[in-house]
C-alpha cells in the first residue's frame, strides 16, 4: 500500500532562489614592463694635422707641424696629445748669433660652445742652439714649458672630416737665456718673449 502526502500550503510559498555564484576573482596586474637599458654613448677619437705659425717662441717668425691624437669621452670634454716640430731659426747680430731648434709636446683639451672649441692646456720642450761666428763651436738646449690657451674654430666638411683654424696665446713658465762664449766674455744671444702668439690651421678626421 502506498501512502501520498499532499502539503496543502505548498503552493503559496515563496520559491527560494538559487544561491548567487561567487564574485569571480580580480584579475591579476599586468607584470611590470622590462626595463629597457639605455645605450651607452661610444667614445669617439680623432687625428688631426696642421700647420703652426708663431711669433714670440723663436727669434723671428717660427713656422712648423703641429699633429694630433685625441679621445672624447661621453662625459667630459676630449683630452689631446700633441706635438709640435718647429723649423730652425736663427738670431744673428753681425757675424755672430746661434740657430735655435724647438721640438714641443703637450697636453690639450678643448670643451665645446656650438662650432668654438676653448681649447687649453700645456706643453712641455726643448729648445736647442748652437752658436756661430764664435771663436769656438759651441752648442746648448734648455727646457721650456707653455701654458697654452687657443680658441679653436671647426668647420664640418663632411661626415668625420672638419677644418680647424685656431689662434691663441702660449705663455711661458720659464725662460731661458742663452750666452756664448767669446774671448772669455759671456755673449747674450737670445731669451724668448713674456708671451707667444700661436695660430694653426688643418684638417681633424673623427672616427
Amino acid at each position: 500500500m502506498l501512502a501520498l502526502i499532499i502539503d496543502p500550503d505548498a503552493a503559496m510559498r515563496t520559491p527560494v532562489p538559487p544561491a548567487e555564484p561567487p564574485p569571480a576573482p580580480p584579475p591579476a596586474p599586468p607584470p611590470p614592463p622590462v626595463p629597457v637599458p639605455t645605450p651607452e654613448e661610444p667614445w669617439h677619437r680623432a687625428a688631426s694635422a696642421a700647420v703652426v705659425g708663431a711669433g714670440g717662441l723663436l727669434p723671428g717668425m717660427a713656422v712648423g707641424v703641429d699633429v694630433r691624437v685625441s679621445i672624447d669621452p661621453p662625459s667630459i670634454p676630449p683630452i689631446a696629445l700633441r706635438a709640435n716640430l718647429w723649423r730652425e731659426d736663427e738670431q744673428r747680430n753681425g757675424a755672430q748669433g746661434a740657430r735655435f731648434r724647438l721640438l714641443t709636446g703637450g697636453l690639450t683639451t678643448c670643451p665645446s660652445v656650438w662650432r668654438l672649441e676653448l681649447c687649453g692646456g700645456v706643453a712641455l720642450g726643448r729648445l736647442g742652439a748652437e752658436g756661430f761666428g764664435f771663436d769656438r763651436s759651441q752648442q746648448t738646449a734648455a727646457f721650456v714649458a707653455y701654458l697654452t690657451v687657443e680658441p679653436q674654430l671647426r668647420v664640418s666638411l663632411r661626415a668625420g672630416l672638419a677644418l680647424t683654424v685656431s689662434i691663441g696665446t702660449w705663455i711661458p713658465l720659464v725662460r731661458p737665456r742663452f750666452f756664448f762664449d767669446q774671448d772669455g766674455q759671456a755673449v747674450e744671444v737670445y731669451q724668448p718673449g713674456p708671451a707667444a702668439v700661436v695660430g694653426h690651421a688643418g684638417l681633424t678626421l673623427r672616427f
